[in-house]
């Protein structure tokens, strides 16, 4: 006998059940708006730029202190600056040094005696520290500027400074008058940068950036901190950590935001 296979009806789907195929959606193509490339050197924080973009150093007169320990280097620095009409200001073995090179360049002394007897600057903004000298560095207001003309002297745009060992004051000072008024001063606290700093300012275009103004002043800082964390540990040789050594200090010093970090 054949045996007969049966099929078993396979019930319709309802209407209501049916899955109808969601048509594909066209991707658009995303048109590129065309972006006018930046002037500025690669990798600066555009950010950092909008406040103070760039300062240019084709004024006249530009005049740049420098006072330095350790010497590398500094004499073909100064000689760049001085070719692209900077005039350079020194004293003690420096100004010996640079003198006895070629490098023609200003006695400080003579500086602060132009000056004559002036007891304070900027609405007493200045007293305690030298105003010839570190009132040319601090000036940044236009009213700062034409208050040092009033005594016949100039705003100083570079400091170049390192420090020697021991207790080293004057170093310290400049390096961090000129830190702290960073959006107008360039600040040299290495002789590994005076390459970099040549190149920018004696270009065909010369410029710097707030932001290279700005690291070339935590350096300065980072410089002025390592110089006197050693000092301390001189003065108090005991193994303590730094947070520990410095704790008490926190009941009674406040250190306020400068406007221009």
């Amino acid at each position: 006998m054949t045996k007969t296979t049966k099929k078993i009806a396979t019930p319709a789907t309802p209407p209501s059940e049916v899955v109808q195929a969601t048509p594909l959606k066209k991707k658009k193509k995303k048109v590129r708006k065309s972006v006018t490339p930046r002037i500025e050197p690669a990798g600066t924080p555009a950010k950092e730029e909008q406040a103070f973009p760039f300062v240019e150093v084709k004024k006249e007169n530009k005049v740049v202190l420098v006072t330095v320990y350790d010497k590398t280097a500094v004499t073909e620095f100064m000689k760049g600056l001085n070719n692209a009409g900077w005039e350079v200001w020194s004293c003690g073995g420096t100004l010996k040094k640079l003198t006895e090179e070629g490098v023609p360049a200003k006695d400080v002394g003579d500086i602060i005696e132009a000056g004559g007897q002036i007891t304070k600057l900027f609405n007493g903004g200045i007293k305690t520290l030298q105003p010839a000298v570190h009132g040319g560095v601090l000036a940044s207001s236009p009213e700062e500027r034409a208050e040092l003309a009033a005594h016949g002297l100039c705003p100083i745009d570079m400091v170049v400074c390192n420090m020697a060992p021991g207790f080293d004051i004057g170093g310290s000072a400049l390096l961090r008058c000129a830190a702290k008024n960073h959006a107008r001063v360039i600040t040299a606290s290495h002789h590994t940068q005076y390459h970099s700093i040549l190149s920018m300012v004696t270009g065909t275009q010369p410029w710097t950036t707030h932001y290279t103004r700005k690291y070339l002043a935590s350096k300065a800082l980072e410089a002025t901190s390592l110089y006197d964390t050693q000092l301390a540990k001189n003065l108090d040789p005991a193994p303590v950590k730094p947070v520990e050594r410095f704790s008490g200090l926190s009941s009674y010093i406040e250190v306020r935001h400068h406007p221009f970090f």
